[in-house]
């Protein structure tokens, strides 16, 4: 592995947001960009890029894992109208705002009925840092919106997982 290529491509990867926007600038395929920074990764034994959004994604595969979860919560109301189908996001690993809307927006799309919004706390030294953290106004406008957007029920705080309070977020939205 070429680590400063790796090195290069991951840096280009973070400033831009974007596999296909380093790969641009750094004149190489993306396919190319995506290997070297999975090659630096396997070196350091770590996940280095996890985000929310199709911006920089969750897995290596890319923008894929993305789509495959929207699918996946598109099938629930395909195959039950009334089951009750629910999602979470962690905030706080280098998303904006805007970003989280556009998730919303395609989380709601999929009539997703329970969203939690929390936020991202680094487990170990061996897990991303954590790159800020939102306040309980950030947290309460971001419900707000969520709400707006057209969930049934919405968890959004600091300390609020998937679980937080799962009984009652079901009995509210089955009603």
């Amino acid at each position: 592995m070429d680590q400063l290529a790796a090195m290069r491509a991951f840096v280009r990867i973070v400033d831009t947001g974007s596999f296909t926007r380093a790969a641009q600038v750094l004149g190489m395929p993306k396919a190319t960009t995506t290997k070297l920074v999975q090659s630096l990764e396997a070196h350091l034994r770590t996940t280095l890029l996890n985000r929310t959004t199709r911006r920089v994604t969750v897995t290596t595969d890319g923008a894929a894992y993305y789509e495959r979860t929207l699918r996946l919560l598109e099938n629930v109301k395909n195959f039950s109208p009334t089951m009750v189908s629910k999602t979470g996001v962690m905030v706080g690993i280098g998303e904006t705002v805007e970003e989280l809307l556009e998730v919303f927006r395609d989380l709601a799309a999929r009539k997703v009925d329970i969203l939690t919004i929390g936020q991202y706390l680094r487990p170990s030294k061996d897990h991303l840092p954590m790159t800020r953290y939102y306040t309980p106004e950030e947290f309460r406008m971001l419900k707000e919106e969520a709400m707006k957007i057209g969930f049934r029920h919405v968890e959004s705080g600091a300390l609020v997982r998937s679980s937080y309070h799962a009984h009652e977020q079901a009995e509210s939205v089955a009603r």
